[in-house]
């Protein structure tokens, strides 16, 4: 993963969305004056300060007429500003309702939610504002479903909301207590997909208000989801304390945050392939190649057939070794462009009986020798050498399952 530092002192990047232009707009909505800001994919920033120093911009999308709009809490409008940083702001009609997420609807009008209202707004390019009442939940992150309706997280009220362009609500209670849903984005399978502020699991709701969650692991003392995209590889990308990958399965993937980086808030697909993402905490924005591997293995007499399916946004190399008592073998290498959708490749190797197998060791490595992901599975027999029947008992405790 790579970072930027914003020029500004002290300045902590909120929301972040890919603008027509090519480049990453995103909001400065910490720090000591609020600003709007574009990062190209090398990595030069500019910044378009509000007319009000004191503005707070957080959620930001880009808009139908090829220009970004945002929301502006302090100052509770909603605003646009062109490629070219032209800025325009517009006054909600309810005061004090503290803008936070904003979407593209079905209608090619701007959508946000007032978190302090409980109102979902809604605004013309030309500037015309409607709101509509809904349930005081303190709505949060907003997005256009599949289905032609407005999907929210309902941080208070516990729940993932659904409004029709009409103004009709539904409400799906999440299944966990307490949990906080804080912002939501839509699938590649056509369903709604979200994070939870207080539990570390990600949450996905159909069109038809059916809920699943999927617990993250524990690795980080905190754990938790913060800001969730669609990638380029048709899985879901969040951020939080580390930055994930879950697939639509439900596969997950976690990776670490650079050293620098203690917390990413928002992220988004560049039109790179990469993954953004804004951390406020640490003044900057970062990001990291969209990259997913899945390992299965086959096991047939002594042959061992290794199912792979690679998904990379840059070109990389994937590598596979062999783990036993003689020590690590590289036993395949194989290159691959951009690859946004997952491609299936398989090598087989065969087994030594006298030396047996204690795992195998997967991963996949940019062109300049970055570690992108990894796959594995092993298996500690606790003696000299594993046997062909410790590889198929590691198979069946490693949860793999060999395909069809």
């Amino acid at each position: 993963m790579g970072t930027y530092t914003l020029p500004e002192d002290h300045t902590g990047p909120a929301g972040i969305t890919a603008g027509p232009d090519g480049a990453l707009w995103f909001c400065e909505g910490y720090g000591p004056s609020g600003a709007i800001g574009r990062i190209t994919t090398s990595g030069v920033i500019t910044t378009y300060p509000l007319p009000d120093p004191d503005g707070e911009p957080i959620g930001i999308t880009s808009g139908p007429d090829g220009a970004l709009w945002f929301t502006n809490q302090s100052d509770n409008r909603i605003g646009r500003i062109t490629t070219a940083g032209v800025i325009t702001e517009y006054n909600i009609p309810t005061p004090l309702s503290t803008p936070e997420g904003i979407t593209v609807g079905p209608d090619l009008a701007l959508w946000f939610t007032e978190s302090s209202t409980g109102k979902i707004g809604r605004i013309t390019t030309a500037g015309v504002f409607t709101e509509f009442p809904a349930p005081a939940g303190q709505p949060i992150g907003i997005v256009t479903g599949s289905d032609g309706a407005l999907w929210f997280a309902e941080f208070l009220g516990n729940q993932i909301g659904r409004m029709t362009t009409t103004g009709v609500v539904t409400e799906y209670p999440v299944p966990t207590a307490g949990a906080n849903p804080i912002q939501i984005a839509a699938g590649s399978d056509g369903a709604l997909w979200f994070t939870y502020q207080s539990v570390a699991k990600i949450g996905r709701i159909t069109t038809a208000g059916a809920i699943t969650e999927y617990p993250m692991s524990t690795a980080h003392p905190f754990g938790v989801a913060l800001g969730i995209a669609a990638g380029p590889d048709g899985a879901l990308w969040f951020s939080g304390y580390e930055v994930g990958r879950i697939t639509t399965s439900g596969v997950m993937t976690e990776y670490a945050l650079p050293s620098t980086v203690e917390r990413a808030d928002n992220i988004a697909a560049g039109p790179d392939g990469q993954l953004w993402f804004t951390a406020d905490l640490d003044y900057l924005i970062g990001h990291g190649p969209a990259c997913g591997l899945g390992l299965s293995l086959d096991l047939a007499g002594t042959t061992l057939t290794m199912n792979f399916d690679v998904g990379t946004s840059v070109a990389a190399n994937l590598k596979a070794w062999h783990v036993n008592v003689d020590g690590i073998r590289e036993v395949f290498s194989d290159s691959f462009g951009p690859t946004p959708l997952p491609v299936p490749v398989s090598h087989s190797i065969t087994v030594d009986p006298r030396t047996g197998i204690q795992g195998i060791e997967s991963e996949l490595i940019s062109l300049t020798n970055e570690p992108l992901c990894s796959q594995g599975a092993f298996v500690n027999t606790g003696g000299s050498g594993s046997t062909i029947s410790d590889l198929q008992r590691m198979i069946a405790a490693s949860g793999i399952v060999p395909r069809p």
